[in-house]
Formats: structure tokens, C-alpha cells, sequence
């Protein structure tokens, strides 16, 4: 520890009336401190004194506390009491074995291990239940062949490495030859077995008292220490004594190395002997009562103190000075350079010079001068020229001495020195001096502000509602345009390149260029710490930026800025709130509430060690064991799974990430700062948890896996499925043939009724049929009546009547035989043939192949278009007319054609404006008919042509109809089944 010095400046005092000052005036002190983090009750640990500390194979950290045991993986603490199987919630230390059993000696005469996740004693652990009444325990060790030592107060006890075998009781004679093999032991925890100490110290054993831990570095040096109660005594394996220290009730003695011995008592702290070169060398924690020091594999040094909880050492170069008082320390605002010194300011204006830190000799103290608050503050405003210096409400006499004016600026914020000018930012408004002269020049604004500066042709003010810029003479507030600058502003920077680095209070840092926004420093964007910025310096292409949550040194040279580094209180800075930052190449200067902290970025951690492990799984809320527990398959029941881990990475302070996946759910890497991951529901199937912890430093861990399976439901396992699924299978069928057979049933009924619909609209339209024929036959009776040609009256009624009753006999039939619809047609030709004018004739012809006593054809649907050919066709000729109807069979042989041909006009000739009046009534009929007799045919379609019949030189005349009918025979139904 570096001795105290002056910290007030009284200018051509001698040395003694100096110091005489100090006394009466009560001037404040400045101390160089290492820097540390400190855990106590607040951070989980369950007692503020802790008597020891171990370290177990896994990497975790375990403290013996007043209040219980604690676990500690670098962030959080598991604590242990009676509850979880202690004797006593005091316990006095742990040593860890090379099986990683955490053996636990505490106030209750009882021993116990702590063992994957369970604590064993004498009522679970059958070895330990066979030592009934053990003393005080001294110390804990293990031989190299695995088996404990166990010294206490009332012999040695000697646990072999089977659990089945009984423990070996050795009274505490030291005379006894046999215990001289207890000499082959492993570095162990508390004090040695008597014997050892006359196997150390031989002739000299009767000073011997209490033995420390022996030091081996195996070749050639092997070192015993043994403290009486003035002087710890340091021996060699061949029993001579090396050294004695003196000193009175040491609390902690320990070897560190072959060279080095820790001592500690209730005044002291703790100190590092140097015991070949027979000096101290170093002092930590000059005003704690260390209990335990302890170096864990990263060569961190950890100190158990009484009431204070734990410190854990930082890693050099990180040195700490504080100003005045540790209860109320000043604060620093600005760090500077001046000449060949680095300046502070701190509260109420005080300046304090110091040496620059020496890359050499980082970790010796530096060299302070006393505060200075004499009459020099305007020529330190003047060496600053063109930097903006930050004050804390300091009144403005301190800053402009040694001149002596009345101002209008109360307390000062910033003051900025520029071409004889000076600009000052105070609670009441910004205001513009010249200093030749001194007189204010102008009050640029007239509220409260927060900083000022000039950079190029514009001022640039910072208050509480944003950023204002003074340019050309006009004042213009930046809140208008960029919404960003409307929050409170901290501090302004200018920048080599044309950009104005904007600090700000909760909107990070925007750099800012000719008005416009060109670069946003804040969280999201670059992943600064926290978008309180408090405090900026720009060192080439680097921005170093102080936030609430410590310093981000951000690359702000490229494309897009990002942050580099970043330090905190758990690097070793004395605090997170950053006032002040000032760097000389790797040298690094930071101001905050509690001091000054100072180190070499060159020789900060570039990596460190970084694990994860299981701390814990649950199934269904329910421990398992971490190795065994998920081995075999869980039940769907239980499908929920919970797993603990931590990441052990003691240089990241707790600050430590973790990526997972779950092989079986997702592919996707996930990332979160939370301990556990909880799935509160999976499905069946085999996963596979994957996890790998990331330490602040980047350094990732190895990948940490652990596979489960979730067993099916019953009705999701394969048997099961299978005889699910036949069964299903069954159902379904039977399902679909009772429904297929409701179906058919339903079609088949609806068929039947279709074509009982269908007959009707047959007989329907053969009744419209028959009145029309009716209607034209009484016209031709009519007209022989008319003409008084009794003779042809009579014939044609004859006729007439014999055509009625063929029509009626046949009005219920959907089919008929050809042979009737032939004689049927040949009297109804007959009929027309006798009222005809003019004249025509008419042939019939069925080609052989055809059995017109067989074949059947739809009643009534030829006769329309033969009434048409006469209407329409040969009516309207001069001279004689020619009807012929054929009927022959396809070449497809199983359809008829009919044919039905005049030699009348034809179509052109009955076209016009009358087409619709030359259209019979019984055609439109008949195309009706066949639309309905194709739904219902089933042996094929009726179809419909009408085309020209004849043609010559000049036009083409007649109207031939083609008719084509399936063949159907007496046998046949012909009437297809209908869909539904």
C-alpha cells in the first residue's frame, strides 16, 4: 500500500507547517487501491463472514459462511443449510477430493460430503455412520491413494476409498511410527495431523504448534510452515528451518508459491511475504479481517473476510485512486493532459496533476500532486483551448481567476476557450465573453444548460429539452427537424472528420454532420451498453463512450460503428457511472463518483475460460440425478422437463450468455441470459438439449448436450397403432358400405322416381302433341266440309278416326314397335296427302336389316318432323311434291337412322323475318322429348340434324332431317338408372 499524501495545494509553505495545515484544516487524502468486486448477503451469499473457500473439479466455488454453505458459479449462489442434510449452519471449511466430494467440516462435531446435488452423513452414508463420536476437525486431505485424512481434535481418522470398508482411528500420539505415511498427502484444507509436524520440523517439533498446508512444486523444493503464536516458521523437507517471520495470531497462513507466503491477521488485512527476499510485498484489504485467501484455476484471487462477505481481486492493470474520505469520495468530472501530467477535476473545481501511468510499471502507485484551487484557472482554460472542459456547478470566480468581475452565470456546467473567447454553460443560460476584455459579448440562451461548444462557424448547446445550434446569428432549436435531439443533452465532441458527436441521455449518441444525421450510437444499432451517455472522447477512429452501465470503446472509422470493448465494475473500474474518459495510446484514464481508475488496455484479458454444466434437471417438478436421471424413457405423464445450468466464467463477473436448441423440436439456435429452460409440455418423441455458454469476452464454452426420450401414448406406440388403425380401417369400411348401400338405395329410388317424372313429361308433351295434330286434321274436315265434298268429308273422317284410335291406343307408351310408327306414319300421310294443294307424294322405306316387328322407337317421334315437311316444305312448291322417309341401320350397328327429306324451298327460302312462324310447334316438342329421352336412354343418345336436302347450278333447296335413334329391341328396357 502506497503511504497517504497531501491533497491540498498551500503554494511556498514549508514541509512541517504543510502537514500541520492538514491536521487542522482536515484537507482531504487521496489512496491507491486495487480494484475488486465484492459479494455479499445483497447477492445471494447467506452470511456476511466466511470463513473459507474451496474450488471443486467442476469449476464452482464453495463458501464456508456463518449462515450455511454457498455454491458459487460466477453469478449466482445455491446455498446449503440444515434443511439440505448440514449439521450446522456454521461451517469452518471445504475441501474437494478428487472424486469431486465436497467434504464439509462446521461447528457440530460431525462430518459430511456434499456429492452431486445431495449432501451425505452419518444417517445416509454408511461409512460415516460408523464414526460416532469424532472431535473438533482440524483438517481435511486426501493421500495419493485416494483415501481421506481426517485430523481432529480427538485422533486421525483414515477413510479408505471403498464406502463399504470402516474407517481406520488413530489417537493423537505423534510417537506413532505408523503415521509417518500420512506424510504422502495432497495439498489439504486446515491444519495437519500432529505427527507430520515432527516429521517437518524433527529436533525443532517442540515449537511446533499449528502446521499451514506444505507447499511442492515436486523438484527440487518441498516447504512446511508451522505457526506458533508470535512466529510462523518456515522449514524445508530435510527439517531445517528456513525462515521465521514474526507475527502475532495469524489468521490466514499459506504458502501462494515457492517463494511467496500469505499471512493475515486482525489488523492487517492480508500481506504477501516474500519470504526469500525477507519482505512484503504486497497488502490487500488493509481494513478487513481476512479469513481465507484463494487462488482458483484462473489464477483469480478470492478473500473471505469477517462481515464483509467475499472479494474477488481484479485482474491487473486495473489501479484505483480515490480523492478524500472512502465514505464520501470525490467525484471526477474531467481527465486531462497537461505538459508531461494528467489533470483532474473534480468537485467544487479542485485540480489534481498526477504522473502518467508507466506501461513499464502499470501496477506501481502514482505519483500525486496536492489539489490545486489557486488562481490559475483561466490559464488552465487557455492551455485547454479548443476542448471542452467539464465542471460540476462550480462558481464561475474559480473558473476565470485570478480575474475578478461580476458575471451573470452563477455555477458553471462547461466552459469552452476559443480565439480569446469564452463560452460558458451555466444553470442560467449559455453566455459569450471575450477575455481580453472581459465582457460579455452576448447571451446566446436564456434557460438552463448542460454543456457548449464551438466547433467550426457553429455553436452547439445542449440543454434539458435537446439540442440547439447557433449559426449565422440565429438561434435554431434541432428538436424541430430531428426528433432524436430532443432529448436532454449530456456532452458534445467535435470530430477531425466534419461529425459532431452528440452525447445524450436517452437516445445514445448521434454523430451529426451539416445538420443532418449521419451515425447513431445506442443500444440497438451497435450494442452500446446503455443509452445513457455521460460522458464522450474521441481518440482517432475510435469513440470512447461512458454510460451508466461503464465504457464502450466504439469503432466508428467504417461503414457502420460497432462496439469493440466494453468495461465495467467487473473488469475493475470502482464504478459503472462513467463522468470522464481520457486515453494516451493503451493507456486508459476513467473519472467517476468514487475516483479515478487507471490501467493498460494492452494487458486487460483478451480471453478466458469458459464452461457450462448441469446444475440441476426436473422432470415432471422432480429432481433427477444429472447423469442417470434420463437414461431411461419419461413418461407422457411427466412430460414436462426443466433444466438448470450455469456458465463458469469467473472473468465475465456473471456476464455470460448462453445459445441452446432442442434437436427433435427446433433446429433454431435461441439465445438468452437466463439459467434455466423450462418445457412445459413435449410431445412424444427423442430430443436432444444442446447448450453452449458465451463468456463476455466471446470465448465460447464446449457444446453441453444431454438426450431424453418422451414416451408415446398408448395410442401413439406401434402395436398399438397398428391394431388402432385395422380397427379404423374396419369401421370405416363397414362405414362406407352401409353408406354406399344407403346410397344406392337413395340413387336408386331417386332413378325411379326421374323416370317416373320423365314418363309423365312424355305423356305430357304427347298430350300437347296430339291436340295440335287433332286441331290440323278437324282444319282438313273442315275444308272438305267447306267445299261440299260429302264424299271426300266422309273418306277423310273414316281415315281420320282410324288414325285417333291408333293414336290413343299408343298415348301411354314411351316406346313403340317401328311397324306400328309405320302405319301410323302412312295414315297420317294419306290424311295430309287428300287436303294437300298442291299435290304431293310421299315414299317409306325400311332397309333389310332392319325387323320393324322388333325394334322399337320412341312414339310420336318422327311424325313432327313429316308434319313439318309438309307444312313447311312441299306446301309451298308449285309444282308436285316429294316426301321420303328411310330408315336404315348405322354403320356402327347400334343405332338406326332415320331420314326424312323434301323437295320443298328448304331453309334459306323460309328464312327471314317470318323464321320463327315457319317453325312448327311439334318440332319444338320433339327437341324437348329428345333432351328428356337421352337422360334416360342408356344405350346411347338421340341426336337431331337438319340440313339441306338438295342442290344445283344455282341454289340448294329441300330439307333433309337425320335423325339418329339407338337400337332398341322389345327385350329391352332401354331406361338407364339415374345419379342422384
Amino acid at each position: 500500500m502506497s503511504p497517504k499524501c497531501l491533497t491540498r495545494h498551500i503554494a511556498n509553505y514549508s514541509g512541517v507547517l504543510l502537514v500541520c495545515l492538514m491536521v487542522q484544516l482536515r484537507l482531504p487524502l487521496y489512496g491507491q487501491e486495487y480494484s475488486y468486486i465484492q459479494y455479499g448477503t445483497k447477492d445471494g451469499l447467506p452470511g456476511s463472514t466466511v470463513h473459507g473457500i474451496s474450488q471443486d473439479n467442476d469449476g464452482f466455488l464453495w463458501f464456508a459462511t456463518e449462515a450455511g454453505l454457498s455454491r458459487f458459479d460466477g453469478k449466482a449462489f445455491r446455498n446449503f443449510t440444515i434443511a439440505d442434510g448440514l449439521p450446522s449452519n456454521e461451517v469452518f471449511f471445504t475441501y474437494c477430493d478428487s472424486r469431486n466430494r465436497i467434504w464439509i467440516a462446521s461447528f457440530k462435531n460431525a462430518l459430511c460430503y456434499y456429492y452431486k446435488g445431495k449432501i451425505y452423513n452419518h444417517d445416509n452414508d454408511p461409512q460415516l455412520g460408523r464414526i460416532r463420536e469424532i472431535g473438533y476437525i482440524r483438517g481435511i486431505t486426501e493421500m495419493n491413494d485416494g483415501r481421506i485424512l481426517l485430523h481432529a481434535s480427538n485422533g486421525i481418522y483414515l477413510l479408505p476409498r471403498s464406502p463399504d470398508a470402516a474407517p481406520v482411528f488413530f489417537a493423537a500420539d505423534p510417537l506413532q511410527q505408523t503415521c509417518y505415511p500420512f506424510l504422502n498427502l495432497k495439498p489439504g484444507e486446515g491444519e495437519l495431523p500432529p505427527v507430520t509436524r515432527h516429521a517437518a520440523m524433527g529436533a525443532h517439533a517442540e515449537i511446533a504448534n499449528r502446521l499451514a498446508d506444505p507447499f511442492r512444486t515436486g523438484t527440487p523444493a518441498v516447504y512446511y510452515a508451522v505457526a506458533t503464536r508470535d512466529t510462523i516458521w518456515i522449514t524445508t523437507a530435510d527439517k531445517r528451518i528456513h525462515h521465521a517471520i514474526p507475527i502475532r495470531d495469524a489468521i490466514v497462513r499459506r504458502f501462494y508459491n515457492d517463494s511467496i507466503f500469505i499471512l493475515g491477521d486482525s489488523q492487517k488485512g492480508v500481506r504477501f511475504y516474500d519470504f526469500k527476499n525477507r519482505k512484503y510485498t504486497r497488502t490487500y484489504l488493509p481494513e478487513r479481517r481476512v479469513q481465507a485467501v484463494f487462488e482458483d484455476k484462473d489464477k483469480n484471487l478470492w478473500f473471505s473476510t469477517k462481515g464483509s462477505g467475499v472479494f474477488r481481486l481484479n485482474r491487473q492493470p486495473f489501479v484505483a485512486y480515490t480523492f478524500g474520505s472512502r465514505e464520501r469520495p470525490f467525484s471526477v468530472y474531467q481527465i486531462y493532459a497537461e505538459h508531461n501530467r494528467i489533470c483532474a477535476v473534480s468537485e467544487k473545481g479542485t485540480y489534481w496533476s498526477f504522473a502518467r501511468l508507466d506501461k513499464s510499471r502499470a501496477n506501481e502507485p502514482l505519483s500525486f500532486s496536492r489539489p490545486l484551487r489557486d488562481n490559475a484557472g483561466l490559464h488552465r482554460l487557455k492551455a485547454r483551448a479548443g476542448k471542452l472542459l467539464h465542471f460540476f456547478d462550480v462558481q464561475l470566480p474559480y473558473v476565470v481567476a485570478p480575474l475578478k468581475v461580476p458575471l451573470p452565470a452563477p455555477t458553471v456546467k462547461t466552459a469552452f476557450y476559443f480565439h480569446d473567447s469564452l463560452l460558458i454553460a451555466a444553470a442560467n443560460g449559455v453566455f459569450l465573453y471575450t477575455v481580453k476584455h472581459w465582457k460579455l459579448v452576448d447571451t446566446l440562451l436564456y434557460s438552463r444548460s448542460t454543456c457548449a461548444l464551438k466547433a467550426r462557424d457553429t455553436i452547439y448547446i445542449g440543454s434539458l429539452e435537446g439540442l440547439y445550434i447557433h449559426s449565422g446569428g440565429q438561434l435554431h432549436y434541432m428538436g424541430d427537424q430531428l426528433p432524436r435531439l430532443r432529448s436532454r443533452i449530456s456532452t458534445i465532441k467535435a470530430g477531425s472528420d466534419d461529425v459532431t458527436w452528440i452525447g445524450t441521455y436517452e437516445s445514445g449518441v448521434i454523430g451529426l454532420r451539416r445538420g443532418k444525421i449521419v451515425k447513431v450510437l445506442d443500444e440497438k444499432s451497435c450494442g452500446l451498453s446503455n443509452n445513457v451517455c455521460r460522458s464522450l472522447f474521441l481518440d482517432g477512429r475510435y469513440l470512447w463512450v461512458g454510460t451508466e452501465y461503464g465504457v464502450n470503446k466504439v469503432d466508428v472509422g467504417g461503414a457502420r460503428p460497432a462496439v469493440v470493448k466494453k468495461y465495467d465494475m467487473t473488469d475493475g473500474l470502482q464504478s459503472n457511472n462513467i463522468n470522464a474518459i481520457y486515453t494516451e495510446g493503451s493507456i486508459v484514464y476513467i473519472g467517476s463518483p468514487e475516483g479515478i481508475t487507471c490501467f493498460d488496455e494492452d494487458k486487460t484479458p483478451v480471453h478466458g475460460s469458459c464452461k457450462v454444466l448441469f446444475t440441476d434437471i426436473l422432470v415432471a417438478n422432480r429432481q433427477v440425478d444429472i447423469d442417470t436421471g434420463l437414461i431411461r424413457p419419461i413418461e407422457h405423464h411427466s412430460n414436462s422437463i426443466r433444466f438448470e445450468y450455469a456458465g463458469l466464467s469467473f472473468v465475465s463477473a456473471g456476464t455470460v450468455t448462453y445459445r441452446y436448441r432442442l434437436l427433435g423440436l427446433s433446429d433454431r439456435w435461441r439465445t438468452t441470459g437466463q439459467m434455466y429452460i423450462d418445457y412445459p409440455s413435449l410431445p412424444s418423441g427423442k430430443y436432444t438439449f444442446q447448450i453452449r455458454a458465451i463468456n463476455k469476452l466471446g470465448d465460447e464454452s464446449a457444446l453441453l448436450e444431454k438426450s431424453f426420450t418422451i414416451a408415446p401414448l398408448l395410442w401413439e406406440r406401434k402395436g398399438i397403432q397398428l391394431l388402432i388403425g385395422g380397427v379404423l380401417m374396419g369401421i370405416t369400411g363397414l362405414f362406407f358400405q352401409l353408406k354406399f348401400r344407403a346410397l344406392r338405395k337413395k340413387n336408386k329410388e331417386q332413378q325411379e322416381l326421374q323416370k317416373r317424372m320423365a314418363t309423365l313429361e312424355q305423356k305430357a308433351l304427347r298430350a300437347q302433341m296430339n291436340p295440335h295434330f287433332i286441331f290440323n286434321c278437324l282444319n282438313s274436315i273442315q275444308h272438305f266440309i267447306v267445299t261440299h265434298d260429302a264424299k271426300g268429308a266422309n273418306f277423310y273422317l273414316v281415315r281420320f278416326a282410324g288414325l285417333v284410335r291408333s293414336t290413343l291406343e299408343h298415348a301411354s307408351d314411351m316406346y313403340i314397335l317401328l311397324s306400328s310408327e309405320l302405319e301410323y306414319l302412312s295414315a297420317y300421310l294419306d290424311l295430309e296427302q287428300m287436303q294437300a294443294a298442291p299435290a304431293f307424294r310421299y315414299s317409306i322405306t325400311v332397309e333389310p336389316g332392319i325387323d320393324a316387328g322388333s325394334v322399337m322407337i320412341p312414339n310420336m317421334l318422327v311424325q313432327p318432323f313429316v308434319e313439318n315437311a309438309i307444312k313447311h316444305g312441299v306446301s309451298r312448291m308449285a309444282g308436285e311434291g316429294i316426301i321420303t322417309v328411310t330408315f336404315s341401320r348405322h354403320t356402327d350397328a347400334h343405332t338406326m337412322c332415320c331420314v326424312i327429306t323434301d323437295n320443298g324451298p328448304g331453309i334459306p327460302a323460309t328464312g327471314g323475318s317470318n323464321h320463327k312462324a315457319h317453325h312448327s310447334r311439334g318440332i319444338a316438342i320433339s327437341r324437348e322429348r329428345i333432351e328428356i329421352l337421352n337422360q334416360v336412354l342408356e344405350t346411347g343418345s338421340i341426336t337431331l340434324g337438319i340440313q339441306s336436302g338438295f342442290a344445283d347450278a344455282t341454289h340448294a333447296y329441300g330439307t333433309k332431317i337425320l335423325l339418329t335413334i339407338p337400337l332398341l329391341y322389345r327385350q329391352q328396357t332401354g331406361i338407364k338408372q339415374q345419379a342422384p
